[in-house]
């Protein structure tokens, strides 16, 4: 996985289009410098590359660790030469002074001659001055002992060009300090010379003081993290997490857009110069696109292919596809002898009309490990058909006698069909008509009493087809001249029984089956309802195979045997940021 985007705020954006495609790579550990000795603002972009057509961004990670690094830097100060002799160096406020610049007359001839450090406490008219913490070694000063080491040791003395003396030590907490010069060989009796030493430079490893990493949004600044006082390096580094916040920044950033990245924009303050090592930093999260849009998908399958279009960006490949299934089978099923559709609608058929009955055989097989002769329910009866303008349709049941379509075995079923494309039109039964299976075919037949139906047929074969011009008096053939002799689209359904098996869901793109079983597993939840949670969606391959530019829709097609009501819900495909889509 790539780096998280860490960059300059002002950073060119060819710069930042190249750190996108990976032309060159931020270093992971960032300093950032503040030069001056008041401190001020650097501000930093963290981010992951933007990727168009995506509906949000979910964030999983948003983070920061920094360390404090020393930075060395000349500081202000103030002199006060001290009675005794010296001179006390006072800083506005507390610091990790490293190094003293210092200038005094040549002493000429004298006894052993030390340069001295030593802390001072209180404030100027009331110094306080404490033992010495250093001193110059050449001399040395007499030792201890062999079990102890140099005395005052740990203070380097060096010339300055154009003379004085830089005097460097490891880096004292304080705000004051006296520098003497002092005779003598031992640490218990060195004695100050009248001399009062001229401070031309002091040095201090200037340290993070009141950080904060402020969230510089557009409706104002939202502080993220804060560390009052000094930031100590021995303090190790500090974890900043911002995870909601950058949440919510970024879900309104997805919708202007407009850059080459998607980016949190963080201010970091301090109130004195320093620096700070940003060791680490994460951005982590995925684009998510909701296919089916915001709103849950409600399909009624069974027995037929139905449409399920995706809306996501073209030849993007999603990290996952996923979606939640609800099932609930309405206890009707597609009986064994009647055919499983075309995708595509044919476009031969009969029509019926006032003046025209259309009647289509088919079996009714048995539910094994029944056989036949067994009784078995049929509760509703379905045909491929279209209305050439609005249409008032009467189906009825009819027995078979030597071939064709007989006495009627049911009610007729009336239904109002509007203008529209071929689809199936299902005659739900007011009661469920019992039947001998794997015997003589059942003939379904069709008539109106206003407007047209075009009854499209290509079926597998079934039991013939015939039409009658006289009320269904007399029933004859079709003419193979005027209208293809082919079965017509008509299928039957049996009831099942309570409690419901889970339903299948076979999904295919053009001529490519996806699944066999979509809510294979699902859970179930009652005696007619199943739920399959995260469930899969395998049409990442078509998503990437995609050539259109922007978001484009893709049809799957679905199908059930059962009659159920299908709701999908939380429909996402997860999308990599620093793949472009193509993991």
């Amino acid at each position: 996985m790539r780096p998280t985007l860490f960059y300059e705020s002002e950073l060119a954006h060819q710069k930042v289009a190249q750190l996108v495609s990976g032309v060159i790579v931020a270093d992971p550990v960032d300093t950032l410098d503040f030069p001056d000795e008041q401190g001020g603002v650097v501000s930093r972009e963290l981010g992951v590359p933007f990727l168009n057509g995506m509906d949000d961004f979910v964030v999983t990670d948003a983070s920061l660790r920094l360390r404090a690094k020393p930075k060395p830097m000349d500081i202000l100060f103030k002199k006060t030469n001290a009675e005794e002799g010296g001179v006390v160096v006072s800083l506005a406020k507390p610091r990790r002074v490293r190094s003293f610049q210092i200038q005094f007359p040549d002493p000429g001839k004298v006894p052993p001659l030390h340069l001295v450090v030593r802390t001072v406490t209180g404030a100027p008219g009331s110094f306080q001055f404490g033992p010495p913490i250093f001193a110059s070694a050449d001399p040395p000063l007499k030792s201890l002992g062999k079990m102890f080491g140099p005395v005052l040791a740990g203070m380097s003395v060096a010339d300055v060009e154009g003379g004085g003396k830089t005097l460097s030590f490891p880096p004292q907490l304080g705000s004051a300090w006296l520098i003497q010069l002092a005779t003598g060989d031992e640490a218990t009796k060195l004695d100050p010379m009248p001399v009062h030493p001229d401070v031309k430079r002091v040095v201090a490893d200037s340290l993070p003081e009141n950080l904060t990493v402020v969230l510089a949004a557009d409706d104002g600044p939202v502080t993220l993290w804060s560390h009052p006082n000094l930031l100590l390096p021995e303090s190790n580094y500090q974890q900043v997490s911002f995870l909601p916040l950058a949440q919510k920044y970024l879900a309104k950033r997805l919708k202007i857009g407009g850059k080459a990245t998607l980016t949190v924009p963080l201010n970091f303050h301090s109130d004195s110069g320093c620096q700070v090592e940003v060791i680490g930093q994460s951005l982590q999260g995925e684009y998510r696109v909701r296919p089916f849009g915001p709103d849950p998908l409600k399909l009624r399958v069974g027995g037929g292919w139905d449409s399920v279009k995706l809306n996501a960006p073209s030849g993007l490949r999603p990290l996952r596809a996923t979606v939640d299934i609800t099932a609930k089978p309405l206890g009707r099923v597609l009986n064994g002898a009647s055919p499983e559709p075309p995708l595509d609608a044919p476009v031969a058929g009969m029509r019926v009309n006032q003046g025209r009955q259309v009647a289509a055989a088919r079996g009714f097989a048995p539910l094994p490990p029944a056989k036949a002769g067994s009784v078995l329910p049929l509760v509703s009866v379905r045909v491929l058909a279209s209305a050439v303008q609005d249409t008032e349709t009467v189906l009825e049941l009819r027995g078979d006698v030597t071939g064709l379509p007989g006495p009627l075995l049911a009610p007729p079923v009336p239904a109002q069909i509007q203008a529209g494309p071929a689809g199936w039109i299902e005659f739900v039964l007011p009661r469920p008509l019992p039947v001998s299976t794997g015997r003589a075919p059942l003939w379904v037949a069709l008539r109106v009493t206003r407007g047209e139906l075009l009854w499209f047929a290509g079926a597998p074969a079934g039991g013939g087809v015939r039409f009658s011009d006289d009320k269904a008096k007399t029933w004859d053939l079709p003419d193979a001249v005027l209208t293809p002799v082919s079965d017509l689209w008509v299928q039957l359904f049996h009831q099942q029984a309570d409690p419901q098996p889970a339903p299948t869901l076979r999904v295919r793109f053009r001529d490519i089956t996806l699944s066999n079983d979509l809510i294979q597993g699902a859970s179930r939840l009652g005696p007619r309802e199943f739920r399959a949670v995260s469930t899969g969606l395998p049409v990442s391959g078509q998503l990437a195979a995609g050539a259109e530019q922007g978001r484009t829709d893709t049809v799957l097609r679905v199908f059930s045997p059962a009659v159920a009501d299908i709701t999908f819900t939380n429909a996402a495909l997860a999308y990599d940021p620093f793949s472009g889509g193509n993991a």
